[in-house]
């Protein structure tokens, strides 16, 4: 069982846990935002696993229901439970910067096996990949203030500097505090690990139109979510290997698809990159539709 908190502001209703930062839906009712908190869980699973974390959060308890602000109308949780005003040991906030470590090396991941450039929208519309890896980065470094962490601006791809932000953010954020703000007029420990968390999964695990990386990985990244090579031959993977994140940038592009498209389990006849077409080839039916075995897990 897991309490969730709803956010209602405007058209907006957002649905989060306290418990796993980051895990948040956005929708227009609670029922809605509710649905999909649970359909996103299997995604924020994989942050979870690579935190080290077992995420089974079980029935979905509303314990608060919160009256939002503008910020909520637009979108983003920006309200305070009563529960985040309690202080916070050690340990619990070590455990909430993994998810916060887990979510910023996901990101990663997926921007380094997607292309510089993204399908537009229905309207012409839409960031390319760095520029969504700018605003995250961009909009942490406001965050960082919140929490009395400044650095001065830094190219996106200058990786020291990055670390060193995030580095910083993560040692204030693994203290024990009292559940007051951290700096005059910024956030506390809970609010800001939750908000930056979010935003974070929101850019590349999130369903919106608007997620460019998503829409992307749901049309060019390998549509063979379940080979992978093994000698000369495709082969079935075990449930487990998705949790296993040091294998090759192969296995990291078909982790990458399982990640942004969890429920895919339909015909695959494509794959991204055509030196496994023959492979994948010998490794289906005649009737072109994947031979998985009978108790083959659904991601």
């Amino acid at each position: 069982m897991t309490d969730i908190y709803i956010e209602l502001g405007g058209k907006k209703a957002i649905a989060w846990s306290l418990e796993w930062p980051g895990w948040c839906r956005i929708r227009t009712s609670e029922e809605t935002a509710l649905q999909a908190l649970i359909d996103a869980a299997a995604r924020y699973r994989l942050i979870a696993q690579r935190a080290e974390l077992d995420f089974a959060p079980g029935d979905l308890v509303v314990v608060e229901r919160l009256p939002g602000d503008a910020n909520t109308a637009w979108g983003v949780p920006s309200v305070l439970a009563s529960a985040e005003t309690r202080p916070i040991d050690a340990l619990a906030a070590q455990r909430n910067v993994a998810l916060l470590r887990a979510s910023w090396d996901t990101l990663e991941e997926v921007v380094a096996a997607s292309p510089a450039e993204l399908r537009k929208g229905p309207r012409g519309g839409g960031r390319n990949r760095d520029e969504i890896r700018c605003h995250v980065i961009e909009a942490e470094r406001a965050y960082a203030r919140k929490i009395g962490v400044r650095h001065k601006p830094f190219e996106v791809n200058d990786k020291s500097a990055l670390k060193a932000m995030r580095e910083e953010i993560a040692a204030v954020l693994s203290k024990h505090s009292t559940g007051e703000p951290l700096v005059s007029g910024g956030w506390n420990a809970s609010y800001a690990v939750r908000r930056m968390a979010w935003h974070v999964v929101e850019s590349h695990l999130g369903d919106r139109r608007s997620s460019k990386l998503i829409a992307w990985a749901r049309m060019e990244a390998p549509a063979l979510a379940r080979y992978t090579l093994r000698g000369d031959k495709a082969s079935v993977l075990a449930p487990d290997f998705w949790q296993d994140h040091r294998a090759t940038k192969f296995t990291n592009s078909l982790a990458l698809y399982a990640m942004t498209h969890g429920d895919v389990v339909s015909t695959v006849v494509q794959i991204c990159r055509q030196r496994w077409t023959k492979a994948v080839s010998a490794a289906l039916k005649p009737s072109g539709t994947p031979a998985f075995p009978p108790h083959s897990h659904v991601l």
